[in-house]
């Protein structure tokens, strides 16, 4: 074999180890702080290696002399020491317990007539809501700060929260099925007569969870839901109140749900894919997974952007990284892109929807659509209409324990953050995956779990742009 094939072999084995690692960490991960004279004595020339990425790859600032797994994981292992450390003392509302947490599914109701839902777990955290005896909850982890254990639970679509272990048990039919009857005792009383018609037709969950009802009105119980694409049997039909509803069959059980959350069963779907230019993020933008994937939307919309200048005009906060009295002050992505986008030497983060959104706004004005905050359906709704949508999302597309984050002092105030954070271009959906463009594995129409996925999404904000 001849040399240029050796040097070749070498490279390429150099650059699978250094994805390798990157796709473990996470492309938003930060290494080990230096000091902060260190850190100002290195921006000049950080400087210079942006405006050299401009033109040509990095090569991350890493002696070639040094084996590059053991000097990676060792300044990984040494940052996490460090902000283990920390986060013990900056707490930002020290009256209340720290904790940590630990997976575990159940389904739960609630055993109180009223029960409080918490920020935390823990009376001192602020109330999120109150929810009444014999809700149905879901856990997906639970933690024990003193002597009582709390779950965090979701319910209704969207919404998650904690709740005590002592307000709570192992989820019921039965109990559920009595206090439906009596609701609908009360509903059968008070609502007016209506005309009930004989409807036959096989119809499909079409919003991300639907709710079956004891009767035809948004005032019968909710005593359960049905997940998209969820095949239901409808043998009547009725409306009232301006709405039409169907009662339905499915699984062995009947009930009512409302035609606005159901469409025409479809045997034959296929999965509807959303052809949207794939561009990497590596080399030269080892955390710029959010402006690539930005360069990635606008390319499927019609306007061709490099990553390099999006990576160069976003912006940024500048607040340096500093630690003083063991806690962190660093900047906040909400404000702007925090730390080096172009080195895993230096300290940095990320961006959120913000400012991608205001500089999307830049290249299709008057067409970006800020989805965030809103559920999983206002994803859904742009990917039926063949648009694919911008996403911060974890980097493990899956739920990130409460271990895995951590409390930043920024200039608009404390945040809390994670470094197992990722951004990919969403391209499309069927009833078990969710598909998408990763700019860090350069890989087209990946999927993964939707469960999984959304749940990881849910964790960073709902988060999500797009285009009209």
């Amino acid at each position: 074999m001849n040399i240029k094939g050796v040097q070749y072999i070498i490279m390429r084995s150099l650059s699978m180890i250094l994805f390798m690692f990157v796709v473990l960490v996470g492309c938003n991960t930060t290494e080990s702080q230096k000091s902060e004279t260190t850190a100002t004595k290195e921006s000049t020339a950080n400087e210079e290696k942006k405006k050299e990425a401009t033109h040509k790859p990095t090569t991350f600032g890493v002696n070639p002399n040094i084996d590059l797994i053991s000097y990676s994981l060792k300044k990984d292992e040494e940052k996490k020491e460090e902000d283990e450390k920390a986060e013990e003392i900056e707490n930002p509302e020290t009256n209340k317990p720290d904790y940590k947490s630990e997976p575990h599914e159940e389904t739960l109701q609630i055993t109180a007539q009223e029960a409080n839902i918490r920020k935390g777990p823990a009376t001192d955290y602020e109330k999120i809501t109150t929810l009444s005896k014999h809700t149905k909850l879901l856990a997906i982890e639970k933690a024990k700060p003193n002597e009582l254990t709390w779950f965090h639970v979701t319910f209704g679509e969207d919404q998650k929260g904690w709740i005590s272990s002592k307000i709570v048990e192992k989820y019921d039919p039965q109990s559920q099925k009595e206090e439906a009857d009596k609701v609908k005792t009360s509903d059968s009383q008070s609502s007016p007569k209506i005309e009930i018609k004989s409807h036959k037709e096989t119809y499909e969950i079409s919003a991300s969870v639907a709710n079956i009802r004891k009767g035809p009105g948004l005032s019968y119980h909710n005593f359960t839901g049905l997940k998209r694409f969820t095949k239901v049997e409808a043998f009547e039909k009725t409306s009232t109140e301006g709405m039409t509803w169907y009662h339905v069959k499915f699984n062995g059980q009947k009930g009512w749900v409302a035609e606005s959350v159901v469409q025409k069963y479809n045997p034959n779907r296929q999965v509807k894919l959303i052809s949207a230019p794939l561009v990497s993020q590596m080399p030269e933008l080892p955390r710029g997974c959010e402006v690539t994937s930005l360069a990635m939307l606008l390319g499927h919309a019609g306007v061709q952007v490099d990553k390099m200048t999006l990576a160069k005009e976003i912006k940024k906060d500048p607040t340096p990284y500093t630690k003083k009295n063991g806690q962190v002050h660093f900047g906040n992505p909400y404000d702007g892109f925090v730390g080096d986008m172009y080195s895993f030497d230096n300290p940095g983060l990320g961006v959120y929807h913000g400012p991608i959104a205001e500089l999307g706004e830049k290249y299709l004005p008057g067409r970006i659509v800020d989805l965030t905050g809103q559920s999983f359906d206002a994803v859904y709704q742009q990917l039926d209409k063949g648009k694919p949508v911008w996403v911060e999302t974890t980097s493990w597309f899956s739920y990130v324990p409460e271990s895995e984050w951590y409390t930043w002092n920024t200039p608009s105030g404390k945040i809390k953050i994670t470094y197992k954070l990722h951004s990919v271009l969403v391209t499309g959906y069927d009833e078990n995956y969710i598909y998408f463009n990763d700019p860090l594995a350069n890989q087209k129409n990946r999927k993964v779990n939707k469960k999984d996925f959304i749940t990881g999404w849910k964790q960073i904000g709902n988060q999500a742009i797009s285009y009209k």
